[in-house]
């Protein structure tokens, strides 16, 4: 038996069969009155980038439909579906609501699946659960669309209530299943919401939480300078430049064309830092030589490639791509040879064991990767709940990663590869993104608010003290647990390489060079692309 944390799970079991009304004009704390649209209905109200397409492959664990189970070649044969349809929640409701709210709504990940366009835009279309109904995961459906409009505070209909009461009524689990097993499926929690001050939601044109270069040029606030309201909220989706900041909270700028960076990775040589560029609706990744301040494309699929990780060695690259149906993939940091697949399946690459296995996340369960010979799979934490964003310690024998088990993100720490022989907690609170110092002693991860540091000891026995503040990460472009690390600690243990708004304090409409395309590595990306005779 594996050893876990002590925690009594208590389950609501009433929640999942029939619900009466608590009153004549309420079903599960929703009002029932008919559909009413106080307001014309624009789409454009409700507008959501294609880009999340790719969020939505990975909260489903794959490029399938509940609806059907049928699994797709590639996101191209797919639609985007809301569960609540768009003017569905419009008549129930966001007819009133402010356009921010209708945006958030659009991209919520809670209110989105995929479909074939048969059966988005032919069979459900606008219906609602009165209508029509999924061939497979009834029970998952109606639980959505319940959550999706409690969360919303929409109204129901009497027809759809009943329908949603007849089939909750039969359900023994709303789990999403397919192919016979449940799926894990990711939906942003609470502290990844996308909701900002109000005086900052006025910049937020496409309501996607932050705010970017673009829309801060629109509204006439750049530059965006550390003291503005904005600042904290400038990151993803557009250019930022990398720093290293050291410990003291001190900044020096890496020399790196501003782009849209995440996730950067310092190689084990300590040359050079792989990172993943999102351009528009595609990412790549791309590698940043430090002593010849040159930036190099790796990957050029139109598949998201993203999630990168170096080899022990610094000669290759592992990364998680939408390619192929999803998966590991490496390829040598040279640019050299193929693409080669490593692993099926939408999971992240995290740590190297000193056996040369590949410690990987999917779906909230970690589990390692044998590279040797025939690859198989060997899952090390598989509860039910989240454990994610797994560090392993430079000796190989300390595991740490997050846990949600009991709601907030929490750092733990197990023995590797034999975890079932101790369990430390380190964050004690808030806790997220661990990483190791490079002699071990030191475990960093981030809190809400600042970077904080454990020191750490293992003779006798594993132990660590109380963590402290290093410095506050605001403006460092942080997203939510679970989106990947987004900074990395420099070989000298003293320094961390993060992302932090660019081009909102160095360029403006009108630069001379804003209309300018400037292709780097053309000839690279040319003899990738068009075979030698």
């Amino acid at each position: 038996m594996r050893l876990r944390r002590s925690l009594v799970s208590l389950t609501a079991a009433c929640l999942l069969g029939s619900a009466s009304p608590v009153a004549a004009q309420t079903w599960r704390g929703l009002r029932v009155v008919p559909e009413s649209r106080c307001s014309p209905y624009q789409a454009s109200d409700y507008s959501y980038p294609q880009s999340i397409e790719a969020r939505i492959v990975e909260s489903l664990g794959g490029i399938w439909s509940p609806y059907t189970g049928r699994t797709f070649a590639s996101r191209r044969e797919t639609d985007i579906e809301h569960i609540v349809a768009r003017s569905e929640a419009h008549d129930s409701g966001l007819c009133a609501a402010t356009a921010e709210t209708r945006r958030r709504f659009a991209t919520d990940l809670l209110n989105l699946t995929l479909a074939s366009p048969g059966v988005n835009r032919g069979q459900k279309n606008a219906r609602d659960a009165a209508e029509w109904l999924p061939d497979r995961n009834r029970c998952w459906f109606a639980d959505r669309v319940v959550g999706v409009r409690q969360k919303y505070s929409l109204t129901i209909d009497r027809r759809e209530a009943d329908a949603l009461d007849r089939v909750l009524a039969s359900c023994a689990s709303t789990a999403l299943v397919r192919g016979g097993a449940r799926v894990a499926a990711r939906v942003d929690p609470g502290w990844r919401s996308g909701e900002l001050p109000a005086e900052v939601a006025q910049w937020d044109d496409n309501g996607n939480g932050r705010i970017t270069c673009a829309e801060a040029r629109t509204h006439g606030i750049a530059p965006v300078h550390r003291d503005h309201p904005a600042y904290p909220y400038m990151r993803d989706g557009d250019v930022v430049s990398l720093v290293w900041v050291g410990r003291d909270g001190d900044e020096e700028r890496i020399p790196a064309p501003p782009r849209a960076y995440d996730r950067p990775r310092v190689s084990p040589d300590g040359t050079r830092v792989v990172v993943d560029i999102a351009d528009g609706d595609n990412t790549d990744v791309w590698i940043w030589d430090l002593a010849r301040e040159r930036l190099t494309q790796l990957t050029f699929d139109e598949a998201n490639d993203d999630f990168p990780l170096w080899t022990p060695d610094s000669a290759r690259v592992v990364f998680r791509s939408t390619r192929e149906g999803g998966g590991l993939f490496g390829k040598a940091a040279d640019g050299t040879g193929q693409v080669e697949q490593l692993k099926e399946g939408l999971a992240r690459p995290y740590a190297w064991a000193a056996d040369g296995r590949l410690i990987f996340e999917q779906a909230g369960d970690i589990g390692v990767l044998t590279m040797e010979g025939e690859r198989t799979v060997e899952m090390l934490l598989d509860a039910e709940f989240f454990e994610i964003e797994p560090a392993l310690s430079p000796n190989g024998r300390w595991l740490a990663y997050v846990s949600l088990e009991t709601g907030p993100p929490l750092i733990y720490v197990q023995p590797f590869p034999n975890i079932d022989d101790g369990l430390w907690n380190v964050s004690l609170g808030f806790g997220a993104d661990p990483v190791w110092s490079p002699d071990g002693r030191e475990l960093f991860y981030r809190s809400e608010s600042d970077l904080m540091v454990a020191q750490i000891e293992t003779e006798p026995t594993f132990s660590s003290r109380t963590p402290e503040p290093l410095f506050n990460l605001s403006g460092y472009g942080i997203g939510g647990p679970g989106t990947g690390r987004p900074f990395d600690v420099a070989l000298d243990g003293d320094h961390f390489i993060f992302r932090t708004p660019g081009t909102a304090e160095q360029t403006s409409d009108d630069d001379p060079f804003n209309g300018l395309i400037f292709v780097e590595n053309w000839f690279e990306e040319l003899k990738a692309r068009v075979p030698v005779p």
